[in-house]
């Protein structure tokens, strides 16, 4: 299990040796198995069905329409409550895929998000995947060669800088890098994004 400052934030789990490292998110849900059914008649795939998981809740591994891998989770807990996002905590998450029309489609029906665009001043436009009028993910159309759909998480860091040199002393690699964040490697190859942000 991976704990920051004292709080459960994600678990690692070994995988076969062809299998592409990932991070992957958990979409909350009220009834998996009826969620299952739902993304197969939607057009994506079962990659392993929904199953009780010892202190955890009933989970299944699925994969949407265009191929992005997620979990569907019911909670044991229930949901946590929103509290501000911690240094070294899970900051947001973007969808990175081939088709957004396509995808806002799948979503909207399994789980009533809904796809809208935002403008903020001075900044560029960005697809936001929305419910009870606040953003819940990012949607962008892959913008290089050779990536697959996958959801990429991102971690909130205290200085953007400090945080690639680490990374990179620790055998990640920088793959992309913008204003005031970046998309990195981690040893094994799997993506994640850090972002500095002030609040």
């Amino acid at each position: 299990m991976i704990v920051n400052k004292g709080s459960m934030i994600g678990g690692i789990a070994e995988i076969k040796d062809e299998e592409q490292p990932a991070w992957l998110g958990s979409l909350s849900i009220t009834n998996v198995e009826k969620a299952v059914g739902q993304v197969m008649q939607l057009g994506g795939k079962v990659l392993e069905p929904a199953q009780q998981v010892d202190g955890r809740g009933v989970m299944a591994l699925v994969e949407d329409n265009t191929g992005a891998a997620f979990v569907l989770l019911d909670t044991e807990s229930r949901d946590p409550v929103f509290r501000p996002v911690q240094f070294g905590g899970w900051l947001w998450t973007d969808l990175f895929t081939t088709d957004p029309a396509a995808v806002s489609s799948f979503y909207k029906k399994l789980a009533g998000l809904q796809l809208k665009t935002i403008s903020e001043s001075n900044k560029i436009p960005v697809d936001e995947l929305m419910s009870n009028s606040s953003g819940r993910s990012g949607v962008v159309k892959i913008p290089w060669k050779h990536i697959t759909p996958v959801w990429l998480p991102y971690i909130r860091v205290e200085n953007i800088k400090a945080t690639v040199e680490r990374s990179i002393q620790f055998g990640g690699r920088l793959f992309f890098r913008f204003e005031g964040g970046a998309i990195l490697l981690d040893p094994t190859g799997a993506a994640f994004g850090v972002q500095q942000v002030s609040k």
